[in-house]
């Protein structure tokens, strides 16, 4: 068991009770841990997973994480130990085609590059596991934030401005605020009575990490084809194997089985046939994982002594590799919202501050599912009609340097209201 908060019903030990341990629960411990610093006890992270996880059942995702998420990851003194493992990317490639197109020349081309005066930063893509180990390194260091691990909540109950919470093996404790980072199927959300809107995509996502025999060069490609978005994210070499890449590919359920099915011979035949020759032969490295694809909208963000953030709040389609950084803005804009309000001398727990925070996020998220869902639609199909008029759409957007610009902020994390850890320059 890692270090436990030593907490009671009679007295409040800690400020803020974070649920779930993975990349937006961690992060949102070290932007909060600061609330520790006002006398009223740590930061307390519980985990049921990720803190005892052995690294053999490891996570093959990977992360686009934008320069916006990568400023705050660095002022949460976290990213110089994950940079070494960052690939920087040097272009996005779009193209929509068939499965049996030879050549898919791209549409749409993006540069991957923010607008800072303090220089260019390029979006990195960065594997799961490697930053998942840093982030749980870092909190283990920080001697404002206590984990109690393995462990998960069973009750929550607010009682006035109080919240007892009732965990399985440990007890119980009272905080001010629960933060539900426990990912898209949150048992707090549940708790909460926080409702969702959901969406089944019928289709599965396989990731799996790969060997190339060509250099990337940081080229990031995403294929538009019938059955779903497929992509290819440019990876760190190592002494193994010089150019790396991960898929994120999309399939319809039936044939994402048929093809997990496979022998790696065949596996690698049915690869290749979507990522084409550019890059030479493939070979598999790790995987294939597969999981479900759908869409998850939490349709309040707060509830009285209960935020939700991350998975918890929102689940995307992967095809743009929004999903981190949506819930590391989460991360930045709940830290900014409650160490303000502790500021000025506002009860950073009220309902009317975390309605705030709700306010501030709420449109950004809606409105990033919303275009992941109607992109993942229009492209998902076999309209032949329609693959004209996508094909001509983005030639147009590759042409038209105003929208491509918005489309790049967008995609560094520069649009809408930034929060304060994501900004350029002094926080």
């Amino acid at each position: 068991m890692m270090r436990k908060s030593q907490t009671s019903n009679n007295s409040i030990k800690c400020p803020v009770l974070i649920v779930g341990g993975g990349l937006v629960g961690m992060a949102q411990a070290l932007a909060l841990a600061a609330l520790a610093e006002t006398g009223a006890g740590n930061i307390v992270l519980v985990d049921k997973v990720v803190f005892t996880r052995n690294d053999a059942a490891r996570d093959l995702r990977s992360f686009a994480i934008t320069a916006a998420s990568r400023r705050m990851l660095a002022r949460l003194g976290v990213w110089d130990k994950v940079a070494p493992y960052a690939q920087p990317v040097s272009k996005m490639l779009i193209s929509d085609g068939e499965l049996d197109q030879m050549v898919r020349p791209p549409l749409l081309e993006l540069p991957t590059e923010d607008s800072s005066e303090d220089g260019k930063e390029a979006a990195a893509i960065v594997e799961s596991h490697y930053l998942l180990a840093v982030l749980k390194a870092r909190v283990k260091q920080d001697k404002r934030i206590s984990v109690i691990a393995p462990d998960r909540v069973t009750g929550v109950e607010r009682n006035g401005g109080i919240v007892n919470v009732t965990l399985e093996k440990n007890g119980s404790l009272s905080t001010r605020l629960v933060v539900a980072a426990d990912g898209a199927k949150s048992s707090i959300r549940r708790m909460a009575g926080i409702k969702t809107t959901d969406w089944d995509y019928g289709q599965t996502g396989i990731v799996a990490t790969i060997a190339l025999d060509r250099p990337h060069k940081g080229r990031a490609i995403q294929h538009f084809l019938p059955a779903g978005p497929f992509a290819m994210l440019p990876l760190v070499g190592n002494s193994e194997y010089a150019h790396r890449g991960s898929l994120v590919w999309s399939e319809e359920r039936r044939e994402a089985r048929r093809l997990m099915d496979l022998d790696e011979a065949g596996f690698l035949e049915a690869l290749q046939l979507r990522l084409g020759h550019q890059f030479g032969e493939a070979r598999m490295i790790s995987g294939p994982q597969a999981f479900p694809l759908g869409m998850t909208l939490a349709r309040d963000f707060v509830a009285p002594g209960i935020v939700v953030i991350g998975d918890a709040a929102h689940r995307l389609h992967p095809l743009a590799g929004q999903g981190a950084n949506l819930g590391f803005k989460d991360v930045a804009a709940l830290g900014d919202t409650l160490i303000e309000a502790q500021r000025v001398g506002e009860d950073f727990a009220s309902l009317t501050v975390l309605e705030r925070y709700q306010t501030w996020r709420r449109f950004d998220v809606v409105s990033n599912a919303m275009a992941m869902d109607g992109i993942n639609r229009i492209f998902s199909n076999r309209i032949s009609g329609l693959k004209q008029l996508r094909d001509v759409g983005l030639g147009l957007v590759d042409r038209f340097l105003p929208l491509k610009n918005l489309l790049t902020r967008e995609a560094a994390g520069e649009t809408g209201r930034v929060p304060a850890l994501m900004r350029v320059g002094d926080v």
